[in-house]
This record gives C-alpha cells, structure tokens and sequence, in this order.
C-alpha cells in the first residue's frame, strides 16, 4: 500500500486534526509534506540507515499501551495492544482500528498531557515521528500545541481543585456553625433538665443531712434503726458475750390451763381476764425487757429480766420461763424455742443466717446424745397423766410446739361458752394421745365429738414430734 501525495496529505491532516492537540495545517510547508516517503520507500529507508532505524526503534520501545497519538486520517485514538514483535494496535474514536509495524510509525503523532513526566530523550525521540534525529517546523508547531493544551488542561484542572476547596472550605464553615449550635442547644437542654431534676427533688426531699444529724425540713432530727427481724430463742446461745449485751427485749408465749397459772398472773383481776372464755386452756403473750444476759455454756443462755425474779432461760435447746426468789425455782414452764410466732428475739437481718447455722451446729452434739436417750425411752402415746400444771411441760419433751398450738385450738374447737365436754387431751384428732388415758379420762361421745370436730378443723396433724 502506497502513502497519499503529499497534497493529499495536507487536506487530510487538515481535516484529521481536531482534537485538543489540533494543528494548524496551513503554517505546515508542501515541501515537509512532499519529503514524506512512501511506506515502502521508507522501509527501504529504515533497512540501510541504521541510525534512523535504531531511533525509530527507540520510539518505538517508549509507546506503551494506553499512550495516545494522532492520525492524519483516522484522528484520535488509544493504544490497546502492544505485541512481543512490536506490533502496535491504535483503537480510534472515529471507529477505526489499525495495527502499526515499525515503518508505519511515522504516521503517528503523539498526544502527550504530561509531558514533565518524559526524560528529555524520551520526548524528543516521541515527537521525531520520522526518526531523523531533528525536528522539523510541523514537529515543532505539534509540541508547541500540545505543550499550550496540556497547560490548559491543567489550568483548567487547577481551577477545578480551587473551586472544589472552595466548596469544601465553605462546607467546613457551614457545618462548624451547625456543631457550635447543635453544641449550644445540648449545653441549654442538659441545664434545663439539670434545673428540673433539682427542682423535683428539692420538692419531694423531706430529710436533709447537717454534719453528722439526719433532719427533716422542719429541723426535727430523724430516727434510724437497723432492719431487724425476729429469731427463735434457740438461736440465742450463738451469740457471744457483747452481742448478748445488745439484746434489749425478749418475747414469749405460754400455755397456761386454769389452776396452773404463773405465779404474776394468779391475782384473780388478772386471772379471769385471762383467754377467750372458751376454754380453761389460754394463749398468754408476753414481752420481757432484758437487764441481764449470762452465758452460761456454749449452748446455755440466761436473759434477766426488768420484772423481779423473772427470766429466760435457753439451755440445750429448750426454752423456760422461770420464776425464782431466795435462789429457789418457784415456777418454770417451757417455751417454744424453735418457733419464732411463740418466743423470739430481736437481731439485724445480715447475722441471722450466721447465727441460726452456728447454733445449729454447736447443738449437732448434744442433740444426737438426748436423740439416742429419748429412742431407747420413746413411748409410742402422750399420757397426760393427773397433774395439769405438768401437761405443757410434758407433751414439749414428746411434741413440737406446732403440735401443742395444734391440740389445743382443736382443743377450743369442742368447748362453746367456756363449757367443755371432755379435758384438752380428750380433742386428740393427731391421736398421739395413750388410748388407756383417753378411755379412763374421756367419755366416749365427747372424745368422738371432739376427734371429729379438731380433724375438720387440722385438715391434717402438725405432730411429727420428738416421741414419734
């Protein structure tokens, strides 16, 4: 394939060139354009001067693809592929493609926008298109375009990146003002609730604290105690000697049937005062003020008492009223020691685990021995017998207090208007009463009445006693 004349040329390129890297084709001489050989001619060219050959190679070896040239025809276009023999494909934005050897490179005109990044060599050897080792006026007026568009296009780049911080700078602003008031508005909310908190509890606070005093608004000085709650007597001896001292009251509860009352309830104001009426048998509650505690064994705890010759006394896990005077026992009766509804003292709530499992455990011992003495004595039945004074007594050594508080509310159950049919022990409906005792002391009519009234009244029998 021949090369256009060189006139033809010349209105090609005049047309071609369009792009940014446009160049003016009348300043182009006809002789520059005439001294363009043909493709063969110039391959000719290229076979026998070898130095024109080792440029053209040069410029060769420095397109890469992606680089970007000018065709006087075909105008615009990329470099896509690059073979291993030199071959050099050019995709056009017109459409067209084409693949360029070694002698058809001097067809091409480089596009370069940044020409600071190429060696000196390197420009110079892109810009020879023909490889003559000069440049000749069109070369020169191609790289003075291309030189003034790649200065444009980086202006025009500059001019982007001012407007961009510009843009940014003022977003910056824009957005310092938002924080600024986003920052006051939280500033004025947090004060406003702050206000609010101290005003809803300036208004409800009723107590406020002067130094070491706790009062209330009016000045009066408030009262604190510690949480407390109430242990059984049984729990008393785990205390040492300073904890004792704390004790300041103790509270009990007595089974006292008529005739055997205790010697400060004999007096007969007090006496007929005492129960419901019902029944001869009677709940007494009573409230002691401790003045004296002494311990006596580790498991044997003696609490004096504010009335004269009155105290309580814990020993081995059972619990007596005792009245003495002239150092001699004039009454005693037992208390439930282990029920804290019938005799308990007051303690604070976070040691009364620690005290109920250390008595536990210092009674372990004792407990066992009085278990085997009771078992090898063990009765199967409760004999009251035909002294009175000594039934609660007597039925505590066999029965828990559950038990007792069981017998004798079904107990009360059978009298009506302080009129019983049968005594206490007659309303057995746990039958842990000796049947000899009931035969021989209970009529048979009131002894079923009375079983069969306590049975719906118990639902069931609390009597898991000790001599059961």
């Amino acid at each position: 394939m021949t090369d256009p004349a060189p006139n033809m040329l010349v209105k090609q390129a005049s047309d071609g060139l369009t792009s940014i890297n446009e160049v003016a084709v009348e300043v182009i001489p006809a002789s520059t354009l005439a001294k363009r050989q043909s493709t063969s001619k110039w391959k000719m060219t290229l076979d026998t001067d070898t130095e024109i050959h080792n440029r053209a190679d040069e410029r060769r070896q420095n397109i890469v693809k992606g680089h970007r040239f000018f065709h006087d025809q075909h105008g615009e276009g990329t470099v896509t592929m690059k073979t291993s023999s030199g071959s050099i494909t050019i995709q056009f934005e017109s459409g067209m493609e084409g693949t360029y050897e070694l002698e058809s490179l001097r067809h091409l005109w480089p596009v370069i926008e940044d020409a600071h990044t190429y060696t000196p060599d390197m420009l110079f050897s892109m810009v020879d298109s023909d490889s003559t080792g000069d440049i000749d006026k069109a070369e020169f007026r191609f790289l003075h375009k291309m030189i003034i568009d790649a200065h444009s296009v980086h202006t025009e780049k500059m001019v982007k990146a001012q407007h961009e911080e510009e843009r940014q700078r003022h977003s910056a602003a824009q957005l310092r003002k938002f924080l600024w008031a986003a920052l006051v508005t939280i500033v004025i909310l947090l004060a406003g609730m702050s206000g609010l908190m101290a005003a809803v509890v300036a208004a409800f606070k009723d107590t406020k604290a002067d130094g070491p005093v706790l009062a209330n608004n009016e000045g009066m000085v408030m009262e604190t105690s510690l949480a407390s709650i109430n242990l059984p007597l049984v729990a008393a001896p785990a205390m040492d000697l300073q904890r004792l001292a704390q004790v300041s009251s103790v509270s009990v509860t007595l089974y006292v049937m008529n005739g055997t009352m205790p010697p400060f309830l004999k007096a007969s104001v007090f006496a007929k005062q005492v129960g419901d009426g019902s029944a001869d048998v009677a709940t007494v509650e009573r409230l002691y003020t401790v003045t004296t505690a002494t311990k006596l064994s580790p498991t044997s705890v003696l609490f004096e008492t504010s009335m004269p010759n009155q105290a309580v006394l814990i020993a081995d896990g059972v619990a007596k009223l005792v009245v003495v005077e002239n150092g001699a026992l004039v009454w005693s009766g037992k208390l439930c020691a282990s029920n804290v509804d019938c005799a308990a003292i007051t303690v604070d709530s976070d040691e009364a685990e620690q005290l109920s499992t250390k008595a536990k455990t210092e009674l372990d011992a004792k407990q066992s021995r009085r278990q085997l003495q009771a078992a090898a004595a063990a009765v199967s039945c409760f004999n009251p017998g035909g002294d009175k004074s000594k039934w609660v007594d007597d039925f505590l050594d066999q029965f828990e207090c559950d038990c007792l508080a069981g017998v004798v509310e079904g107990y009360k159950e059978t009298c009506v208007d302080g009129n019983c049919e049968d005594t206490m022990f007659c309303a057995d409906a746990c039958d842990v009463v000796c049947p000899d005792w009931k035969a021989a002391n209970c009529p048979a009519a009131g002894r079923r009445l009375a079983a069969s009234a306590a049975g719906r009244r118990l639902g069931g029998c609390p009597c898991g006693g000790k001599g059961r």
